[in-house]
């Protein structure tokens, strides 16, 4: 079984420091290109790799497709893609062959594994937002080294100004994935069993696994979660316990105590998991696992997880608000 694979996704802007104001992406000092400071950040380490601290992780670009410009609406897109690689060093251990227990290389605390991780950067034209869409392999990701060796490289090009890489504001993508996906189950989870579990809801059957957690599933039946929906879609951010809470009332449950509460949603036949109980911590993740091809070397192919990233953006674009006319 392949190692799970996820793509994250995040905006991108650049504040003015002397005013504090966001500024238009292609036109830093009225005519720089936020741009080509990306292109010149990616050929910078291209040749050089970024790692003598105290963190001691390297990084470095291991390739990367030059821009690709896509309309949205009346708004053009330049979309850069290519692969980051990026590993610890500074411990000793034994690379060991699987079949006949064999250490086959005995690395050095200066030497580390590098491992390929996918990225894309959307840069519009006219406009003070982007997007950044960045991928995780099982438990590992490159937000934090991505960002902090761009900011680096944007503060020794332009110092003037300010680059920000946050999260998509997630209570405005779990309205529009609302509106537009299609709910297929609600999912209350304890980590604590109740007493009685087939007590605990009165419209619905259950599941559970009394090693793990306590689970209620709810499927699309007699209008629940329709109900529910409704219910939430102006109650954003959702916080767990509030008063009236409408997950809680719309199903009468009585003797679960919840953890958390996810809802699955169905869009362009792909489906997400959102933990409403925290949606401060939440990003428009989705894993591909299931979607992406795979190489021997166990790690995505390049022109795959491209095209999924791609209609990713799509998504996101709409759910920011603009109409999305791409042909992929």
């Amino acid at each position: 079984m392949p190692a799970c694979v996820s793509l994250s996704s995040y905006t991108l802007r650049v504040k003015e420091k002397s005013t504090n104001k966001y500024i238009i992406l292609d036109q830093l000092n009225e005519e720089d290109d936020t741009l080509e400071i990306f292109t010149s950040f990616f050929d910078h380490f291209l040749a050089n790799v970024a790692g003598e601290d105290e963190s001691k992780k390297l990084f470095r670009i291991h390739r990367y497709q030059p821009a690709r410009s896509i309309e949205i609406e009346s708004t053009e897109y330049r979309l850069i893609s290519g692969i980051v690689k990026t590993g610890s060093y500074g411990y000793e251990s034994d690379i060991v062959n699987k079949n006949g227990n064999i250490i086959t290389h005995h690395r050095t605390s200066e030497e580390a594994e590098l491992l390929p991780f996918y990225f894309l950067v959307a840069i519009p034209r006219n406009k003070d937002e982007g997007i950044v869409i960045l991928q995780s392999f099982k438990q590992y990701g490159i937000k934090k080294i991505f960002t902090e060796n761009f900011e680096n490289y944007f503060k020794s090009e332009r110092a003037e100004y300010k680059i920000e890489i946050n999260d998509l504001i997630p209570e405005k993508l779990l309205t529009e994935l609302l509106e537009r996906g299609s709910v297929t189950k609600l999912r209350y989870i304890s980590f604590k069993q109740p007493v009685d579990l087939a007590d605990a809801v009165d419209t619905e059957d259950h599941e559970e696994d009394p090693n793990l957690k306590a689970e209620l599933i709810l499927s699309e039946k007699k209008g629940i979660i329709s109900g529910v929906v409704n219910s939430i879609k102006g109650r954003l951010p959702y916080k767990k316990g509030q008063n009236d809470d409408p997950l809680k009332k719309l199903i009468e449950i009585t003797s679960f105590e919840y953890d958390t509460v996810k809802i699955e949603v169905r869009v362009n036949g792909k489906y997400r998991n959102i933990d409403l109980c925290d949606l401060g911590n939440i990003r428009p993740t989705m894993n591909i696992t299931g979607d992406v091809v795979f190489l021997n070397s166990g790690h995505p192919e390049f022109d795959s997880i491209n095209q999924i990233a791609i209609d990713l953006f799509k998504e996101l674009a709409s759910g920011l608000g603009i109409e999305s006319g791409i042909s992929a």
